[in-house]
């Protein structure tokens, strides 16, 4: 369970969101060095062994999420492995830590991409994925899970991120224990802003006054 990146390099991501997508959150790579590991494996028998969870928040604003991009690293042993999907899922938030299931998607291979972005402090390739996820309301704080498919070795791990609030610490489930992550994990999370029903009336009764008056 390590390695991490420069940061950054989400920034770029950016250019791959659709045209009308918005940045909801965005906690870049800390270049620690630091990562955790998240994997299905599908070559030794140990299946999903672990499972890592970021937070992000919407705020006070309804959104649609469409996307995210994030960086991962390849060790024990570094280098790069083939990940045949991804499975992303969204939570919302219980006291602090991931709540009820809101989506899943699964991304299988050719419908990702997968980046390099150099080496991190410990020697292992870092990577930078982009990719669409079952359009997912969102308000408020939320978490995200990510877990690729692919066998071990190597191992694959979700890069650490620059936000430092204890509070916005990731969580890892690695063979079954659940535990608080000392880091947050990096992330970058689009979409498109849901207006408020208030908005609308207000709008409906702007045309009702128009309405009236050309009559």
């Amino acid at each position: 369970m390590k390695k991490a990146l420069v940061s950054a390099i989400i920034v770029a991501a950016g250019a791959a969101c659709s045209a009308n997508a918005a940045i909801l959150y965005t906690n870049a790579p800390n270049g620690s060095g630091n990562a955790y590991s998240s994997q299905n494996d599908t070559a030794s028998g140990f299946g999903n062994f672990a499972t890592c969870y970021g937070f992000f928040t919407a705020g006070a604003a309804t959104w649609n999420v469409t996307d995210i991009h994030f960086v991962g690293a390849y060790f024990n042993p570094p280098q790069q492995g083939l990940i045949t999907g991804f499975t992303v899922n969204i939570y919302g938030d219980a006291g602090n830590a991931p709540g009820a299931l809101a989506s899943s998607t699964f991304v299988p291979a050719g419908s990702f991409s997968e980046t390099f972005v150099g080496m991190d402090p410990f020697g292992s390739p870092n990577y930078l994925y982009d990719m669409n996820l079952t359009p997912t309301i969102v308000t408020g704080d939320a978490w995200v899970s990510i877990v690729p498919d692919v066998g071990f070795p190597p191992q694959w791990g979700w890069s650490t991120g620059v936000d430092a609030n204890p509070a916005h610490a990731g969580y890892q489930t690695f063979f079954g224990s659940t535990s608080r992550l000392p880091e947050s994990l990096n992330l970058e999370i689009t979409g498109d802003v849901v207006p408020a029903p208030a908005s609308l009336g207000l709008v409906g009764l702007a045309g009702l006054i128009a309405g009236r008056r050309r009559r």
